[in-house]
């Protein structure tokens, strides 16, 4: 379970084999098993004891911090000298090949083919629309060569498809179009859906010992975790629009005021249906490689996968194709 800490001047700490959590102008103290627990997420100005931090990291609890935006500004994880260099250095070593190239093209891929099969949910026909992503999905193939002459051309193709995409959104809801830095609810709550993404994506990468620094498609940026930014693409319409864009569609969330703060920011009560819905979404069940599990298992086995890929141990890397159908 997910320990989510958003109330202000939270104090965590050590408790026996619990982390206890305490709050100002008030006597109430929660306690949960630390073997429960699979991360602690702080959203909000909190202390936290270095003991609370030992216990955490001696169970593999992961400790991060989200800004009022969602996206993760910081994290805390076990330090184990020499762990998976290998698969970093053969990261490394991909990013300057063809096989890069390969990784990106089926990243794509998974997106534009998510893309198409959330749309084929949606109450209206939008058969046009995703019979020219699936066309531009083909093109794919046409692309080959070392990535850096590659790059250009597969971010123009998803780029086309993304077009296509968000203005069929914008048939159903009021979607001012997609802005990464938009200031309306839609794009806020996607992006902070997002971060919840992130967060989890960069999790697993490190667990794979993945760098999340040295991307594929994503160029190398000082401080940018390129590679997360990659290997999200194919999580993003299973995970978050699929998640939120029915809460627009019945109205749980909307362009009002009831949802924005004073700072014209999301206030606690979207955050908190975000995040709820987010997570339901992640602990739901999906099919990977024939077997059924949650979807942040699928996840994780699909980084592994990344990195047997990367350090040769998988003859071939299989996008994450979502069954929109079968998910409970």
């Amino acid at each position: 379970m997910e320990l989510i800490i958003n109330k202000f001047g939270a104090r965590i700490k050590k408790k026996y084999e619990r982390i206890a959590v305490s709050f100002p102008n008030t006597n109430q103290i929660k306690e949960y098993p630390v073997r429960r627990l699979s991360k602690i997420i702080i959203m909000a100005p909190s202390s936290i004891t270095s003991g609370a931090v030992q216990l955490a990291l001696a169970h593999d609890v992961d400790i991060v911090y989200l800004e009022r935006r969602g996206m993760p500004y910081g994290r805390i994880y076990g330090s184990k000298p020499g762990r998976l260099t290998e698969v970093k250095r053969k990261q490394i070593e991909t990013t300057k090949s063809e096989k890069a190239t390969y990784i990106s093209r089926q990243m794509i891929f998974g997106k534009i083919t998510n893309q198409q099969r959330f749309l084929a949910t949606l109450p209206r026909d939008f058969a046009d629309q995703i019979e020219k992503m699936r066309s531009i999905a083909q093109l794919l193939n046409l692309i080959k060569g070392p990535i850096e002459y590659a790059r250009d051309q597969l971010f123009g193709l998803e780029g086309r498809a993304a077009d296509l995409y968000f203005q069929a959104l914008r048939d159903i809801i009021r979607f001012p179009g997609r802005q990464a830095q938009g200031t309306d609810v839609y794009n806020m709550s996607l992006n902070y859906g997002y971060g919840i993404l992130y967060n989890e994506v960069e999790r697993y990468c490190l667990l794979a010992g993945l760098d999340p620094f040295v991307g594929f498609l994503h160029t190398e940026r000082y401080g940018k975790v390129s590679l997360v930014f990659d290997v999200i693409e194919e999580w993003r319409v299973p995970v978050v629009d699929s998640t939120l864009i029915p809460l627009f569609m019945n109205h749980e969330l909307a362009d009002s005021t009831e949802f924005f703060g004073a700072d014209h920011l999301l206030n606690k009560r979207a955050r908190k249906i975000i995040v709820q819905a987010v997570f339901d979404r992640l602990h739901a069940k999906t099919v990977y490689n024939g077997k059924t599990m949650h979807m942040l298992t699928a996840m994780k086995h699909h980084t592994y996968d990344l990195a047997a890929y990367v350090v040769g141990r998988k003859r071939e890397y299989r996008p994450f194709l979502y069954d929109f159908g079968a998910h409970t």
